[in-house]
């Protein structure tokens, strides 16, 4: 009677062995997979940092572009206004230089 019960205990026994085994088994897998997950975060945040300093980068680039873009867009403008007055000042002179050619009328230029 006890023989049996002794059987059945290390049968149970036996299945705990391998089960322990088995689970000891899926803890180093485990503990394996998670330390391949911290080393591909630990890339991860490599990457976003350095793509945030471009980032930073290009936002500086930007700015400064803007700025180069403001300034010659000024010295356009004021170059536009340039030619527009020379244009006028050019304007007068060809009609007081007709002018004193035909001796019709006196005009002052000021």
């Amino acid at each position: 009677m006890f023989a049996n019960e002794k059987h059945a205990l290390e049968v149970e026994r036996e299945k705990g062995k391998e089960e322990k085994v088995d689970l000891l088994s899926v803890i180093q897998k485990l503990e394996q997979e998670g330390e391949a997950h911290l080393h591909r975060e630990a890339e991860i945040r490599a990457e976003l940092k350095r793509l945030s300093q471009e980032l930073r980068q290009a936002g500086d680039r930007i700015i400064q572009l803007s700025t180069q873009l403001e300034g010659s867009e000024v010295r356009r403008i004021e170059t536009l206004e340039r030619a527009d007055r020379l244009e006028v000042q050019l304007t007068e002179l060809a009609s007081g230089a007709g002018l004193r050619e035909g001796e019709t009328t006196k005009t002052t230029i000021t």
